[in-house]
């Protein structure tokens, strides 16, 4: 089945990828307007010295986890182009990030990190599939990550993190701890850092912390008085 195919079949299942509200980017699924489109762009390629198949929209790539789509859209200027988002797999929220906070002192691990290959300093988190209740997420990754239990739980928000590429949102949660134990190596995690509060907004300051999840966390656990 062509890419543009299986799209059209995605879009019809999770209609909600499809939405134009007013005055926005466009998003074109009709057929021939597509194809208009396409060529558009290839032209525009191909006089850049770019391949023309650069131009074809649908789903360029799927696996378990997540779909990387070329979407033909019409700009709130008029210009028509493409635009490219990865989607994952299944609905929103697509993860989980938690504030642990245990005896006083926030728990962070030293997270290793493929994309970017670096060490990050940053709180647990992970992925919610389809029909998860993201709370009992939150006990699995604690559990998991550094051995902990949760005493309790408070909810935070929610985070969209690169939301010119990707859909992707993310529960943020406050968590009190009952126990912590040790880093689980085997997912990258090298460390447990237990830091106080202030502590915590220094290493943001200072640029030790600069994942989005935990500087969202932090900010929203201080306007809720967590912090």
């Amino acid at each position: 089945m062509r890419a543009f195919d299986r799209y059209r079949i995605l879009l019809r299942a999770r209609p909600a990828l499809a939405e134009n509200p007013k005055g926005g980017i466009v998003l074109i699924s009709d057929p021939a307007e597509v194809a208009r489109i396409e060529a558009v762009m290839a032209d525009r390629f191909a006089r850049a010295g770019m391949p023309r198949g650069w131009a074809r929209t649908g789903i360029m790539y799927e696996d378990p986890y997540i779909l990387l789509l070329r979407e033909a859209v019409v700009f709130p200027d008029g210009n028509p182009g493409l635009y490219h988002r990865v989607i994952a797999r299944n609905e929103e929220p697509t993860g989980v990030a938690i504030l642990p906070r245990f005896r006083g002192q926030i728990a962070l691990i030293r997270h290793f990190r493929h994309p970017g290959r670096k060490w990050h300093v940053e709180i647990p988190r992970g992925a919610v599939s389809a029909g998860e209740d993201p709370a009992h997420v939150a006990g699995l990754e604690i559990s998991e990550e550094i051995g902990g239990t949760i005493s309790s739980l408070a909810p935070l928000g929610f985070l969209h993190g690169a939301s010119g590429f990707m859909r992707h949102s993310v529960v943020l949660a406050y968590a009190e701890l009952g126990a912590i134990g040790t880093p689980a190596i085997g997912e990258g995690i090298a460390e447990i850092l237990l830091v106080s509060p202030v502590d915590l907004e220094r290493m943001i300051l200072d640029g030790t912390i600069t994942d989005a999840y935990t500087v969202g966390a932090t900010f929203h656990a201080k306007l809720r008085g967590f912090l």
